[in-house]
């Protein structure tokens, strides 16, 4: 295959060229009740998340005929800990080319991109029903370890964790187990899918005065 993995200053493509092919790659999942957010924003609101989120946009093409076929982008953030990590998020491949290894091409260009700004880890979110998405994560190396609801979304997501140091010690191995199994519990007895607390949450709330 002739592809070209880039970044997208370095490419021949625009932002609202990303943007669009992300809404066709994904319009299935619009069919199927999974209501993200790209599916419903305008692409000033998403040209203003990436600018605010330094998102680092990443693309895959034909270097023969220019033609986009997949993307993704990463955000170098910090967690609790002040660990430095990779956040991992709309990772799009067309069609045509899924099971091609465009989208494993595209974690080793972030996964390098990572390493070197001294990220410990990886991080993604995916929406538990959307199946392909999820073993596409566990394929690719990724480990489940919590599991997610939020405002902006109208499904439960699993959360990923890809180690980049240290990758078999025992905290990763089976650390992130227990902490998915706790993680499960806790999102699933609070939280209704779209970020609004169940009666149990907000019983929690008021006891615990947060």
């Amino acid at each position: 295959m002739d592809i070209v993995i880039n970044k997208l200053e370095d490419s021949p493509f625009s932002l609202k060229n990303v943007f669009d092919f992300i809404r066709t790659v994904y319009a299935d999942r619009k069919t199927n009740g999974i209501d993200f957010w790209l599916s419903t924003c305008s692409f000033e609101e998403y040209e203003a998340k990436v600018q605010k989120d330094k998102k680092n946009i990443i693309v895959a093409y034909s270097n023969s005929t220019h033609e986009l076929i997949g993307t993704a982008a990463l955000t170098i953030r910090k967690d609790k800990k002040g660990r430095k990590f990779g956040g991992m998020s709309n990772c799009a491949v067309k069609r045509d080319y899924q099971n091609q290894d465009i989208g494993t091409m595209l974690v080793e260009k972030r996964k390098q991109m990572a390493k070197d700004e001294n990220c410990m880890y990886l991080k993604s979110t995916t929406a538990v029903n959307a199946i392909s998405s999820v073993r596409w994560h566990l394929k690719n190396g990724y480990l489940k370890c919590g599991l997610g609801s939020g405002s902006t979304n109208n499904y439960y997501s699993y959360v990923f964790i890809m180690p980049l140091v240290n990758a078999n010690s025992f905290y990763y191995r089976v650390g992130y187990k227990i902490a998915y199994a706790l993680s499960y519990i806790r999102i699933k007895t609070s939280f209704k899918k779209n970020g609004d607390p169940t009666w149990f949450g907000r019983l929690l709330k008021n006891i615990l005065g947060k």
